[in-house]
């Protein structure tokens, strides 16, 4: 009869010797699918999740250091979606090595079912920091710059929800398929120097002077805005 097994129909005829094995199979591979998505909805933090984001980032970042990509001071992989997305934190020397970075993980074995779309920040910027991240991406990203790159109809994850099913079935590929992206947040070397903010390329951040935050955060209390974070 048919089952389903992780979204792929295969028969079982009932009373067969692999009969008792074959449905141990189907269950386990339903039951991982599951758990592969109701754990990773935003909020649900599960053992796995929190490993697995360890372990996804810390093989990154070894990969990255093997393939000799320079500059690199921190990986990170957010629990929530244990390693489909990281994020670099990188000190440039050179432009497009947030893409040598990108491809270096995507060329590696690594990659399979992790990694499908990198994100890299300049040093200046805390990838443990969700506020941060967003900031880099609104001020330093430039699509029509190639700041948006796609690395099409790569190997990938067979559970994707987001692949067609057909493109997922690994009966037929051997593998899923990912269009895999890069978002470059990082301050782009290819521009020219500017005069006008003292030869950098792009203007400097500005921060309020202590004095500010300090009169700001002596009537955080009154104003009735809890305890400062800062």
């Amino acid at each position: 009869m048919p089952v389903c097994t992780g979204g792929h129909q295969t028969s079982v005829t009932p009373g067969t010797p692999a009969r008792s094995s074959t449905f141990q199979a189907v269950a386990a591979r339903m039951i991982d699918e599951h758990t592969a998505f109701s754990e990773k909805l935003p909020g649900s933090y599960s053992e796995n999740g929190v490993c697995s984001s360890i372990m996804r980032a810390a093989t990154a970042w070894n990969v990255l250091d093997r393939a000799g990509v320079p500059g690199v001071t921190d990986v990170w992989c957010p629990p929530v979606q244990t390693g489909i997305n990281v994020l670099i934190r990188m000190k440039q020397s050179y432009r497009g090595q947030a893409k040598q970075a990108a491809n270096a993980l995507w060329g590696s074995s690594a990659a399979h079912v992790r990694y499908k779309h990198v994100t890299v920040v300049d040093d200046d910027i805390d990838i443990h920091d969700y506020a941060a991240v967003d900031w880099a991406i609104a001020h330093r990203v430039n699509a029509g710059e190639n700041d948006i790159v796609i690395m099409p109809a790569t190997f990938g994850a067979g559970l994707d929800p987001s692949t067609r099913r057909r493109d997922r079935n690994p009966e037929l590929f051997g593998t899923g398929k990912w269009n895999r992206v890069l978002i470059d947040a990082t301050i782009n070397l290819d521009y020219d120097p500017d005069p006008e903010v003292g030869g950098a390329r792009f203007p400097p951040t500005v921060w309020p002077g202590k004095d500010d935050i300090d009169r700001a955060y002596a009537r955080w209390a009154e104003l009735g805005l809890g305890k400062p974070k800062g």
